[in-house]
């Protein structure tokens, strides 16, 4: 982050950077979601099914809490973006 006025970095704390780093999760997680939802798939019910043959020991509590942004888990993040880049091609 960059001081206008002195043209130099603020340093952020721990609590600052943390909350940055879920902000962008989150916004990643929901374009993820958005892309699997235009490409027609605009059900829990889809995405469990899609993530459990690729994945068929996910925990579905996270994939639930995933879906409904309730949880940003890295783990789910991960394999959510690896099948949707399998799908894309």
């Amino acid at each position: 982050m960059t001081n206008k006025d002195t043209k130099t970095k603020s340093k952020l704390t721990i609590r600052e950077t943390e909350t940055i780093n879920r902000f962008t999760t989150f916004n990643k997680c929901s374009e993820i979601l958005c892309q699997f939802f235009v490409m027609g798939f605009k059900s829990f019910d889809a995405l469990k099914a899609i993530m459990q043959f690729h994945y068929p020991d996910i925990d579905l509590i996270k994939l639930k809490r995933f879906w409904n942004c309730q949880l940003m888990d890295r783990d789910i993040v991960l394999k959510v973006e690896t099948v949707f880049e399998k799908m894309k091609k």
